[in-house]
């Protein structure tokens, strides 16, 4: 009796624990994408700090990418587990039930370890942003002065920034901004590493990505110079629970943009520019301002331009673009990639309003 009892509990542990986990998990989320202020309160504030916390100290151990490490262990033991089917050394029962439990795992580790997050309240809400209705005027006013302070900032020279430098740069920044930006600084470490499939990426245009499982921030060495500030302060706010491509786009483009730092401030005055060109260019009056950029630096959006296209492998390119989509949409984000695109709305929502700025300068 006691041995059928032992080997129960064996087969619940080894076939129906992660699956039993990823149905409460998937309960959760439907709770939390119903009443955000509960996944705000009880996840986001609450226990991924800790999480977050402590997985970005362990992970800032290693030099390398465990996360890339990871997800090529996973892809090897699924490959493994194959084999061993197909030479009848394992029953299909036996075989499924150990895909379930993979599939199942990996589902709830996702979401306890930083997914969750996706069902926060939105960031207009979080941190007091008004939302604006700009017109015409309005947003060629914000694009002028974006354009002004990109033909300011733009460096004599460029070349590769120090990366500890940016690193430290972007850091001190977020510090400051903490507040506005409602985050718990530091909350962790979060030191970049380099994608170790970077070229593939490239063909890709990725020129990183944040991995949930180990708190890690990932930089693709094969993205343009001028970007590097942009992308690794965009990165950082995943770190911080920001799960909207939109949002940590802009919150990246504000500890940027603010900073004291002029390579940081060109960067994401280049990332905006080209933001507002692809949305303001059907509106009154763009062509008399898009004309205010200066050639140095209209030079520097087509090097950028250029710099992806010569790398871009299409059929790679659209694959990704696919699979991303759908992931975003999984998770709630309802315009998919296009979310991306809001970033020029937190833009001119937030140059719109007033108060918000103030904040910010005193800050």
């Amino acid at each position: 009796m006691a041995g059928k009892k032992v080997s129960r509990a064996k087969w619940f542990f080894r076939y129906l624990l992660w699956p039993v986990a990823a149905l409460v998990t998937f309960g959760l989320t439907l709770l939390f994408a119903r009443f955000p202020q509960v996944a705000e309160s009880f996840y986001s504030r609450g226990v991924y700090p800790v999480i977050g916390k402590t997985l970005s100290v362990l992970s800032s151990l290693f030099p390398f990418s465990l996360s890339d490490i990871f997800y090529a262990a996973i892809g090897v033991g699924v490959i493994v587990l194959l084999i061993l089917l197909i030479l009848r050394k394992l029953t299909f029962g036996r075989w499924a039930g150990s895909m379930i439990s993979l599939a199942a795992a990996m589902y709830v580790l996702f979401y306890w370890l930083w997914g969750f997050n996706y069902f926060r309240q939105p960031i207009h809400d979080r941190i007091g942003l008004n939302h604006a209705r700009p017109d015409d005027r309005q947003f060629m006013s914000v694009f002028a002065e974006i354009i002004a302070t990109a033909n300011q900032t733009r460096p004599d020279s460029i070349e590769v920034a120090d990366f500890a430098l940016l690193d430290s740069l972007i850091e001190q920044s977020y510090e400051r901004y903490a507040h506005f930006l409602d985050v718990g600084y530091p909350m962790g470490k979060r030191r970049p590493k380099k994608v170790i499939a970077g070229s593939f990426f490239a063909k890709a245009g990725i020129s990183g990505y944040y991995g949930p499982f180990f708190n890690e921030i990932h930089l693709n060495s094969h993205m343009h110079p001028l970007e590097m500030p942009i992308v690794m302060a965009h990165e950082k706010a995943h770190q911080f629970g920001i799960t909207s491509e939109a949002e940590t786009s802009f919150y990246g483009w504000l500890v940027c943009y603010y900073s004291d730092n002029d390579v940081l401030r060109y960067s994401a005055s280049l990332y905006a520019i080209r933001y507002f060109l692809n949305d303001g260019f059907r509106r009154p009056g763009f062509q008399q301002v898009a004309d205010l950029i200066s050639y140095p630096v209209v030079l520097d959006l087509r090097s950028i331009r250029d710099h992806w296209l010569s790398m871009r492998v299409e059929k790679i390119d659209k694959a990704a673009s696919k699979v991303n989509d759908v992931y975003l949409k999984s998770n709630k984000v309802e315009r998919g990639v296009q979310d991306y695109q809001g970033v020029t709305g937190l833009i001119m929502d937030f140059q719109t309003d007033p108060s918000a700025v103030i904040r910010v300068i005193v800050d």
